[in-house]
């Protein structure tokens, strides 16, 4: 679908589920990982966040996740926690 004629309630529903999901898990585990001095956080990513055609809403949410693992891969490398996709 378009993502100019695409149900925003889908967007909101697939953010939620792929982006925001991803985000509290890794908040809910990064204190237990940092207090022990190493951690693995391996995200689920797809390569239809770099195709230009495709269901929108799964599209932008799946580059989301590639982009928030990178801010965490970046904040956490210092802790012993190796974040990828």
């Amino acid at each position: 679908m378009a993502a100019a004629s695409v149900d925003l309630e889908l967007v909101r529903r697939t953010l939620e589920t792929n982006l925001f999901g991803m985000w509290r898990l890794v908040q809910a585990v990064t204190p237990l990982m940092r207090a022990g001095g190493y951690g693995r956080i391996v995200n689920i990513s797809c390569g239809l966040a770099f195709i230009p055609r495709g269901a929108s809403a799964y599209r932008v949410s799946k580059s989301a996740v590639n982009a928030l693992t990178r801010v965490f891969a970046d904040e956490l490398a210092g802790d012993g926690i190796l974040v990828n996709a």
